[in-house]
């Protein structure tokens, strides 16, 4: 069976044709090889998924975020060493000795936000208000850099930074900086209101009789710095072809990222800045997943094979990374 007839099936034992789609690529030295979609982008307007289509890709988003600090820091406006004080001086007294870095590897004992948001809350947020919501707790989750703690609240600090450092906002620094000179010309930070995605997947959850609900917003989604980017499998193909090139990252930075885990507890993985590391089918590997009300999103590299594989799902309910890896098999044996 060819790859993409693999590809094809693989999807299949997941999505219909007439239910929330599911987007894969598989690219190679740079080069889109496999782009296969099935099911919907858009029940509601039985709009087909592609290889244009545009996910929400929560916490794959990371990678971005992360990618805008370390251009921050090849410029010298900020150090990875620096407290987030200094850039967010709202922050409490206990902030002074987290770092980027600390922000970067989910090392910072930051609490997590979602759990601080008041019961009564109605209007989404947006990063300045977990910045808000962090400013008013008394006590970090533990001290910086002694734990590994997955930290939602940290990326959108992050961001926060990114736009205090640069004088521009988020979204634009991203569109500037990376999106861009990628050539990722369909890919955004959406901000809900002021900015359009085209070619846009929205997301669905099934119910208890077996059928599907728009479930495309939370609360927590106008939050960019943590999950907030929209891309498709045709531009995170470009990302990965400027990644090899250079094109946006400097092998310098692509070593801070990748090369300099910390142990996340999980046998055999760490995380660096924006991605976790590891192995997989005998292959060293970085990669990240995303999880948002919705959407389940899969983006794997092997380095030292020049194959990246992308999978970008509008459900829920779906082990993105399980399927995502018996995609990226299938193309380590091609």
């Amino acid at each position: 069976m060819s790859l993409e007839a693999t590809v094809v099936s693989l999807l299949r034992g997941h999505c219909d044709d007439s239910g929330p789609g599911a987007s894969a690529g598989v690219i190679v030295d740079g080069q889109l090889r496999v782009a296969e979609s099935v099911g919907l982008a858009d029940l509601e307007n039985s709009v087909p998924a592609s290889s244009a289509t545009n996910y929400r890709l929560a916490s794959v988003s990371k990678q971005f975020t992360a990618s805008a600090i370390l251009l921050l820091a090849e410029q010298s406006l900020l150090r990875l060493a620096d407290s987030i004080v200094h850039f967010l001086p709202e922050l409490p007294s206990w902030c002074a000795p987290v770092t980027v870095a600390h922000l970067l590897n989910h090392t910072s004992g930051v609490p997590d936000y979602e759990a601080l948001i008041d019961a009564g809350t109605v209007v989404p947020l947006v990063d300045a208000d977990v910045l808000s919501l962090i400013a008013t707790q008394s006590r970090p989750m533990f001290p910086a850099g002694t734990q590994f703690h997955y930290s939602n609240s940290a990326y959108a600090l992050l961001a926060q930074t990114v736009a205090r450092v640069s004088g521009i906002p988020f979204e634009e620094f991203l569109r500037e900086r990376i999106f861009l000179p990628a050539g990722m010309s369909g890919s955004l930070a959406h901000v809900q209101g002021t900015s359009f995605v085209a070619d846009r997947a929205f997301g669905y959850s099934r119910t208890d009789d077996g059928s599907f609900r728009r479930s495309d917003q939370s609360l927590t989604s106008g939050v960019l710095g943590d999950g907030g980017v929209y891309s498709s499998v045709d531009d995170l193909a470009r990302w990965e072809r400027a990644l090899l090139r250079g094109d946006v990252l400097s092998d310098a930075l692509k070593d801070l990222a990748w090369n300099q885990p910390v142990a996340t507890g999980e046998r055999g993985v760490g995380y660096g800045l924006g991605w976790y590391t590891g192995t997989f089918g005998g292959e060293p590997t970085v990669y990240h997943t995303g999880d948002s009300i919705g959407f389940r999103t899969y983006l794997e590299r092997f380095p030292r094979k020049r194959i990246a594989v992308v999978l970008l799902m509008n459900r829920t309910r779906a082990e993105v990374l399980a399927l995502g890896r018996e995609i990226s098999l299938a193309a380590l044996e091609c």
